[in-house]
C-alpha cells in the first residue's frame, strides 16, 4: 500500500514511540484521543457493544503513553542536571 505525499505510515508512530522519541508521545495521545471519540460516536449510532470496550482499552493505552512520556521527560531532565548542572558543554 503506497502512501501519498503528506501522509505517514501508522507504523512510523509506533516506531517513534519504541525509540522513545519524545515528540511522538503527544501526537500519539491526540491521534488515539480522536480515535476514541470516533469509536464512541460510531457506538452510539450503530448500537455496537464492542466499540465502547475498545474505547476503554484505547483510553488505558493513552494513560500508559502519558505516564511513559512524563517518566522519560523527568529522566532526561535529571540526566541533564547531573551531566552539566543545566549547562551545555560550550558554556565551559
Amino acid at each position: 500500500m503506497a502512501t501519498t505525499r503528506g501522509q505517514a505510515h501508522p507504523g512510523a508512530l509506533v516506531t517513534a514511540l519504541l525509540r522513545k522519541w519524545l515528540p511522538a508521545y503527544p501526537l500519539a495521545v491526540v491521534i488515539l484521543g480522536a480515535f476514541v471519540i470516533y469509536e464512541v460516536y460510531r457506538a452510539t449510532h450503530t448500537g455496537s457493544v464492542l466499540l465502547p470496550f475498545l474505547a476503554v482499552l484505547d483510553i488505558a493505552i493513552i494513560v500508559v503513553i502519558v505516564r511513559e512520556y512524563r517518566l522519560l521527560r523527568r529522566r532526561r531532565a535529571s540526566t541533564q542536571d547531573v551531566d552539566g548542572a543545566g549547562h551545555s558543554e560550550r558554556d565551559g
